[in-house]
């Protein structure tokens, strides 16, 4: 049965010291009625958490510590379970919505909303412009970030919610793997308006292959802790014999790799031509 509140699903965080901007961006979904949780990563910063404790609609706990994204998403969804909501929105402190993504997501739940929560363990909402005609049209696929994902919440409960050994990197693929596992697909919807995962995220864009890839360069202990996290994942498929996912992650640790010397190219041209 579905929440009975106007919105048919809550919005999770993990956040961890955010920026002004997603203070305002909790006030709108406050402001319309959406019921959201927090798990605050970041505690000793003050000013945070007196921002967001006022708000009516808005549950936020902290562990006192940062526990990671892996059981940081499993605590908001749990809460948000617990709370008789089937489905939750989880995004990113710094992915940029509106009231328009927000009645999108609730008009796309009331209509198939349902339909999903049997088969499913996701649905990704994304930014691309490749549903010009207009209608919702979900498309199957192997992986999908956190950010955007409306996790049908029974389903996420039956295979053990996220993984807490995943402190970042690779939180969002190694749940989609183990899905697999237990016969539960993820779908992805394109073209939703006034959603952008990456307009406040301080990447560079290149495009390889008539590919847009986004570059960041990240410091040796995050390149360490993402290249642990590809060998976890790697061995998981592998003693699970899933090779076509092995061969998936693979790829995205190739290109991982590839990102991470672009990245480092750029920063050592522009310093010489500085």
């Amino acid at each position: 049965m579905l929440h009975e509140d106007k919105y048919k699903f809550a919005v999770g965080f993990v956040i961890y010291n955010p920026e002004v901007t997603f203070i305002k961006r909790l006030s709108l979904l406050n402001d319309i009625g959406v019921s959201v949780y927090i798990l605050d990563n970041s505690p000793e910063n003050e000013e945070t958490q007196k921002s967001i404790v006022p708000f009516k609609n808005i549950t936020y706990v902290t562990a006192g510590k940062n526990l990671g994204l892996g059981l940081g998403i499993s605590v908001v969804g749990a809460t948000a379970f617990s709370s008789d909501f089937e489905m939750m929105l989880f995004l990113d402190q710094d992915t940029v919505i509106t009231r328009e993504t927000i009645d999108y997501i609730n008009d796309f739940v009331m209509e198939h909303g349902s339909k999903f929560c049997t088969d499913y363990l996701l649905t990704l909402f994304q930014r691309q412009e490749l549903n010009l005609a207009g209608n919702v049209k979900v498309r199957d696929v192997t992986l999908a970030i956190s950010s955007g994902s409306l996790f049908y919440l029974e389903n996420l409960r039956r295979i053990g919610w996220h993984n807490e050994n995943y402190f970042v990197d690779l939180v969002d693929y190694e749940v989609c793997v183990r899905a697999r596992r237990f016969g539960l697909r993820v779908g992805v919807v394109d073209a939703v308006p006034g959603f952008d995962h990456s307009l406040e995220q301080p990447d560079d864009e290149i495009v390889l292959f008539k590919k847009r890839l986004l570059i960041r360069r990240y410091s040796a202990t995050r390149i360490q802790d993402a290249l642990t996290a590809y060998a976890k994942l790697i061995l998981y498929t592998v003693r699970h014999i899933d090779f076509t996912m092995t061969k998936t992650i693979l790829s995205s640790l190739l290109m991982y790799i590839f990102g991470q010397i672009i990245a480092r190219l750029r920063v050592v041209k522009s310093y010489i031509r500085g």
